[in-house]
């Protein structure tokens, strides 16, 4: 091989490292989603299965680092959200009442870390007794039971 070919080749094979180097260093400054996946995309899954009945694992969807959970139902007052949870509703991103097609699920994580996630009643319904849940650890299941398009919260 050529001089030429040789500095080419040197070239480019350094070229690839640095740019390696840039992406793994990119890829661990980016910053990381509050969960693995959201409850919702779990219970979308389950359309898939053609199932009635199924069970949801917290733990499994949000990730390790969330031990506990809770609902948070349609018609709830953010003072009633403060009063109950002893969590700031603007904390959880609820910045009004929840509405009368709203239901939300939080996970609690440890450092007083929380993740609301908003979820349409139509498609899942956290609350189908009007009652929220009791907080609860995130490795107990939740079961659901699919009444027409809904899947409901059996507990």
């Amino acid at each position: 091989m050529t001089k030429v070919g040789q500095f080419i080749t040197t070239f480019l094979i350094g070229l690839f490292i640095i740019a390696l180097g840039a992406m793994i260093a990119l890829s661990s400054m980016r910053e990381q989603p509050p969960v693995e996946r959201t409850l919702e995309s779990a219970v979308d899954s389950l359309d898939k299965t053609n199932l009635t009945v199924s069970a949801v694992a917290p733990s499994e969807v949000l990730g390790r680092n969330w031990q506990g959970m809770t609902t948070i139902c349609a018609g709830t007052k953010l003072d009633e959200i403060k009063k109950m949870y002893g969590i700031d509703p603007h904390a959880l991103g609820i910045d009004e009442d929840v509405d009368a097609d709203t239901n939300y699920f939080v996970a609690i994580g440890g450092n007083n870390e929380f993740y609301a996630e908003k979820l349409n009643r139509e498609k899942i319904d956290l609350c189908p007794t009007g009652q929220p849940l009791q907080p609860a650890a995130t490795q107990s299941l939740l079961p659901f039971i699919k009444e027409g398009d809904t899947w409901k919260l059996g507990a």
